[in-house]
């Protein structure tokens, strides 16, 4: 995994979260979340963090892709 949004789908998929799911969650549009995991946009420090929380996963290791 080399970028955020690899990192994004990976821990959505391990989670067993849809996109759809995951957008819910998070209070975004579906669309949104795609082009984050795709990297058409990247996402803001404060969107990243939401997401980490969303996901369990500690902000540090989502960004170092531990």
């Amino acid at each position: 995994m080399t970028d955020i949004g690899s990192r994004i789908r990976f821990y959505r998929e391990s989670r067993r979260l849809s996109q759809a799911a995951l957008a819910r969650r998070l209070g975004m549009a579906s669309p949104q979340l795609c082009r984050y995991e795709t990297g058409h946009t990247r996402p803001g420090l404060l969107v990243l963090g939401r997401i980490a929380r969303a996901l369990n996963v500690p902000l540090s290791d989502f960004l170092l892709g531990r």
